[in-house]
């Protein structure tokens, strides 16, 4: 007596839930991969009846080996139902973590390119009168690399002593100590328009920009795509005007070998 009102108390809510509508609308959500709030909370709402009739019959009528083998039965469906929903819920959330990190990445990529992109405007107005360095970038040839004197010629002067002085930053004195020649088409003489310390710091600026932006793209902190989508040609035709200069001061001026390596590590991964 007790199993059949069971179950005519099981069949009553499961038929008033419609769970024929409710699987076929929890499958079309697992398909397009989404969380279903109506079909999750129908499938509680069963359990709930589910619960309440049993304990209505643990109430009112006296337990037998049957109803304590449904109740076994029904517990442990309810304890399967119940871990499917949170493992699903977990793998739901999991995945849309990912998606809201990835449009993180790619908002912070769009962010910090136009803020890289401001201040690299700012070097190269600096840069450009002495170096040329516009026409020099948008030549139709391979982009040809400054060379080391030409580098050095632009920041100051090679003192007779083998010291170096900023254009700007020389004495009277220094005048006195210039050297007659030089090697390698380095100059002998200061150029008082030329602010020399004004363009190394713009020159290492400019490709301290570009580094950041490597490594944040290296390390999977900025999107790939975004950077190089704007930013690849640019970076690559950048590092190969300097790449003489940067090789010759991890060379020469004790330089950290690791000069500028994540602009190298991302031009090569990338194929710029």
């Amino acid at each position: 007596m007790q199993t059949y009102i069971l179950m005519l108390v099981v069949s009553w809510w499961c038929s008033r839930m419609d769970i024929k509508k409710i699987m076929k609308m929890r499958f079309s959500c697992f398909k397009k991969d989404k969380w279903c709030g109506k079909a999750e909370q129908s499938i509680l709402w069963i359990l709930f009846g589910v619960m309440i009739a049993i304990l209505s019959i643990a109430i009112f009528f006296s337990f037998d080996d049957k109803i304590i083998n449904i109740i076994k039965a029904l517990g442990s469906l309810m304890l399967v139902i119940s871990l499917g929903i949170a493992a699903n819920q977990f793998r739901l959330n999991r995945k849309q973590f990912e998606k809201n990190n990835e449009w993180n990445k790619k908002q912070l990529a769009m962010t910090q390119s136009h803020t890289v992109l401001d201040n690299i405007t700012k070097h190269i107005e600096v840069i450009n009168p002495v170096l040329n360095y516009r026409e020099r970038k948008k030549s139709k040839n391979k982009v040809v690399p400054y060379s080391v004197h030409e580098i050095h010629n632009a920041m100051g002067v090679f003192m007779e002593d083998g010291s170096f002085v900023f254009h700007g930053q020389h004495s009277k004195d220094d005048y006195k100590n210039l050297p007659r020649e030089q090697k390698d088409e380095h100059i002998i003489h200061f150029i008082d328009e030329i602010d020399g310390l004004a363009i190394k710091d713009s020159i290492y600026g400019l490709l301290n920009e570009y580094e950041y932006l490597a490594a944040g793209v290296n390390n999977e902190i900025l999107d790939k795509e975004v950077i190089k989508s704007l930013l690849c040609s640019s970076i690559k035709d950048v590092f190969r005007l300097f790449e003489v200069y940067i090789d010759h001061v991890i060379k020469n001026h004790d330089g950290n070998e690791n000069m500028y390596l994540q602009i190298r590590k991302f031009i090569e991964s990338n194929n710029c």
